[in-house]
């Protein structure tokens, strides 16, 4: 039997649907939150070698649209999966584009662009100068520490560069300064919102940062005689969003919506410390990694 596909044979998706379609493709750069832009930086851009940055505001008046069409076709961005493969064994660099509202970033890999001639003294490295939009700051480091296999005694290094997602030094002066101001003059509950209304996800560097926060109110208010507040209070598990859904789409849901700021559960974790808690008739209960099952 004859297994040879037809001349009329078309692959479904992959790389057929790229030769059929002409290598069309639809870039999509515009973030509609600022939770998505740091998210696709953080999970999506920065982990693949993209350290090397230009960044950028669109004045007002000027259409952002139209500056997104500029600079996507002057450095030749939308261009297919396998385009860039191709240009990396060749040595070019790669580029991509990101942008929410008006603030913009243009990004690269190493390699031979005309962006890097472009660009020249503007550009920066964010292994040394952390990309900071909206009181984030994102850089990229080296590793510290791989997790402990069993029988293993010393901790191996971690050699790969991983991307570290902090609140901007200068932000977190400011809610340093305001939550320590609060300590010792409001109740537990209170403070509770406060901690929740933070508006960064919580990923790692940025749980840290609230956990030194966290201890030193408690100092504060061990010293004026009251009750310590309970780490459980902190929010432990960020949202997971889709970066460039518009309110046209059917999975849209403004950041206002979002489960950081349900203020009920917010109560209800103020005034249960452990174990469990009734949210909206809704039984919340705390895990073992101190997230509260049920709230988003």
């Amino acid at each position: 039997m004859d297994f040879r596909p037809s001349l009329s044979f078309q692959p479904s998706g992959g790389i057929g649907r790229l030769v059929r379609e002409g290598c069309a493709m639809e870039y999509r750069c515009e973030t509609t939150s600022l939770t998505g832009f740091v998210q696709q930086l953080a999970a999506n851009i920065l982990p693949h070698g993209y350290w090397f940055y230009v960044r950028g505001y669109v004045p007002e008046g000027k259409d952002p649209r139209a500056v997104d069409q500029k600079l996507l076709v002057k450095y030749g961005i939308n261009i297919s999966r396998q385009q860039r493969a191709r240009r990396k064994l060749a040595g070019q660099a790669n580029l991509h584009y990101l942008r929410w509202e008006r603030d913009w970033v243009l990004l690269a890999t190493k390699g031979e662009h005309k962006f890097f001639a472009e660009e020249g003294t503007s550009i920066r490295d964010a292994r040394h100068i952390p990309i900071q939009v909206g009181g984030y700051s994102l850089r990229v480091a080296r590793g510290q520490f791989l997790k402990k296999e069993d029988g293993e005694i010393v901790a191996t290094p971690d050699s790969r560069y991983r991307v570290r997602v902090q609140i901007a030094r200068e932000t977190h002066r400011d809610i340093r300064g305001h939550l320590l101001s609060l300590a010792c003059h409001r109740s537990p509950e209170n403070l509770a919102q406060e901690f929740w209304r933070i508006p960064f996800e919580p990923y790692a560097p940025i749980r840290r940062q609230l956990l030194n926060l966290l201890r030193l109110m408690n100092q504060e208010r061990q010293s004026a005689g009251f009750e310590k507040l309970s780490p459980k209070l902190l929010r432990y598990k960020r949202q997971i969003v889709q970066p460039f859904l518009t309110k046209d789409d059917h999975f849209y849901e403004p950041d206002c919506q979002r489960g950081w700021q349900n203020h009920a559960s917010v109560l209800a974790i103020a005034e249960c410390p452990s174990g469990s808690a009734d949210v909206g008739g809704q039984k919340m209960r705390f895990d073992g990694a101190s997230n509260l099952r049920g709230i988003r």
